[in-house]
């Protein structure tokens, strides 16, 4: 019994073109389909950088602006510690104002913590690490200011105290010394994140304040003011 294969209708030949022009088409849609994704992947990547580029942009003008206030802080602190020690010894003095902490801005970490590791692992390795180590010092700077807003609140509690027992007294002294070892980090902070800042080319942004410039320095202004 023979088998009998069937012909193709133009033969081999023209049969093995067909094939071959389908498959080189199937490789050149596979191609395209790549190099778009390719694209729209890289895409991504510039928009997000941008944005964290915008986002720490804003958290080096918060550290400016924080830094800024630095000499009236340290002053303040000089105040308190004074205020407290007469307390202490029987011999209250007079407040002039009420102790009102300095304002600052947070600092904003989102866009960084919701951005997807397939978005990181297409930066250069170098970018990705400056960014890793601006963001952690960033990360560290949010919980000194929460810590600061935190002991300001416990002096604060006191302000209208005449007398202060030997706990609310080191409470008080304890508030002091966390702010004082806050404000000499700054300086840290500072050199830590330009350093990283520079790599990536990023600097403060120039406007932060917007609308409430001008309320923000009279704030400080009245921050700056002696307090007794």
């Amino acid at each position: 019994m023979h088998v009998h294969m069937p012909k193709p209708l133009h033969g081999w030949r023209a049969f093995a073109g067909e094939v071959g022009i389908i498959v080189l088409g199937v490789l050149i849609a596979l191609g395209a389909q790549q190099f778009v994704e390719s694209l729209n992947s890289s895409q991504n990547v510039r928009q997000t950088r941008s944005a964290i580029d915008a986002e720490l942009s804003h958290d080096l003008a918060a550290l400016q602006f924080r830094l800024n206030q630095r000499d009236c802080v340290t002053h303040r602190l000089d105040e308190l510690d004074r205020w407290s020690k007469a307390i202490g010894s029987g011999k209250a003095m007079q407040l002039k104002k009420p102790i009102d902490p300095p304002i600052f801005f947070a600092i904003r970490t989102t866009v960084w913590d919701s951005t997807t590791g397939e978005v990181t692992s297409r930066m250069p390795l170098e970018a990705k690490l400056n960014y890793a180590s601006l963001y952690s010092a960033m990360n560290t700077l949010e919980k000194l200011l929460e810590d600061e807003g935190t002991q300001w609140t416990v002096i604060q509690s006191y302000q209208d105290s005449r007398d202060l027992d030997r706990r609310e007294l080191h409470e008080v002294q304890f508030a002091i010394m966390d702010l004082r070892s806050n404000n000499d980090i700054l300086e840290a902070f500072d050199i830590r994140s330009k350093e990283f800042a520079g790599k990536l080319g990023i600097r403060p942004e120039a406007n932060m304040e917007g609308a409430l410039k001008h309320r923000m320095a009279e704030s400080n202004r009245q921050f700056c003011k002696p307090l007794v």
